[in-house]
């Protein structure tokens, strides 16, 4: 069988939920992601804590509409001295339209935007993991 581009662009999410993961450290500020899908919604987030933070300060991960300060998806907080190991799980925001119809080729919705904005002294590292689902 031979795939072409035609074919190829039609694609839709292979799995349910299907997840996209990246490596986090204190020092990531921005890190914009494409969404590799047609016709997809973020559903979720969770956040693998790596080394801990041992600082008494919190931390966020936000999970932003396309570009930096765009409208914020998901947020994940990364609290006070919080352990290695930890799992933890993002707040989906109230506004569902935030997160609905991604799409690979749509430039307004193409890439979710991880922002980390750290409190002071703050020194861990995670592995963020997204799910998305299809549109129905």
């Amino acid at each position: 069988m031979t795939v072409t581009a035609n074919y190829r662009s039609s694609f839709k999410i292979p799995v349910e939920p299907s997840v996209l993961c990246c490596y986090l450290t204190v020092n990531s500020t921005e890190v914009l992601i494409p969404v590799p899908w047609k016709h997809c919604r973020l559903s979720g987030a969770t956040l693998s804590i790596g080394i801990a933070n041992g600082a008494a300060a919190t931390a966020t991960v936000d999970l932003e509409l396309d570009a930096p300060s765009g409208s914020i998806m998901c947020t994940v907080t990364v609290g006070n001295s919080q352990a290695a190991g930890s799992l933890l799980t993002g707040v989906m925001a109230a506004t569902a339209s935030y997160s609905e119809n991604l799409d690979r080729n749509a430039t307004a919705r193409d890439h979710v935007n991880v922002a980390v904005t750290k409190g002071s002294s703050t020194n861990w590292t995670g592995m963020l993991y997204m799910y998305f689902e299809p549109m129905i």
